[in-house]
Order: C-alpha cells, then sequence, then structure tokens
C-alpha cells in the first residue's frame, strides 16, 4: 500500500505562526495589566471611601449615644417632676436637664 506524502510545514513558516502567537499572547497581556491597574485603582478608591464612611458612621453613633443618654435624663426629670406633682410637692430636683 503507497503511503501518501505528508506536507510538511517549512521552518520559515513554524516560525511565522510562532511570532504571531507570541504577538498575540503579548497583546493580552498587556490588555490584562491595564485592566489589573484600572481595578487596583479603582478599588483603592473604594477603600478609601468605605473607610470615610466607617468613620462618619462612628461619629453618628457617638452622637446617638449622647442623645440617647440626654433623653434619658429628660425622661427621668419628667417622672421626677410628675412623682412631686402627684405627692403634692411643688418641685422636684432636676438631674440636670435645661427647662
Amino acid at each position: 500500500m503507497p503511503s501518501s506524502p505528508t506536507p510538511t510545514i517549512g521552518l520559515d513558516d513554524l516560525l511565522t505562526a510562532l511570532e504571531e502567537r507570541v504577538r498575540r499572547a503579548t497583546g493580552v497581556i498587556q490588555r490584562l495589566r491595564d485592566e489589573n491597574a484600572r481595578l487596583t485603582r479603582k478599588l483603592e478608591s473604594v477603600a478609601a471611601r468605605l473607610a470615610d464612611w466607617e468613620q462618619r458612621g462612628a461619629g453618628w453613633e457617638g452622637e446617638r449615644d449622647g442623645l440617647g443618654a440626654r433623653l434619658e435624663r429628660l425622661l427621668r426629670d419628667v417622672d421626677a417632676l410628675a412623682r412631686a406633682q402627684e405627692d403634692g410637692q411643688d418641685e422636684a430636683a432636676p438631674s440636670g436637664a435645661m427647662p
């Protein structure tokens, strides 16, 4: 049985194909590096914004706690005034709340 001749690819053709693949791979790598740099910048921006919001949140929590303490004092004063009125007293000693 005669064998069919196998086409042979010349060395020049192989090198040309290899060069083309290397160029494409280089282009993909460069695009990935650019995308990585863009995403890194975006991550840094988001992290900075998150830190700002966390700081603001901590400040708001402190204000909320202070308001809660003031409201508790006011409620105690109102309760003391109500008890004093029920007991027939003229004045109750306030805990420091402003009238």
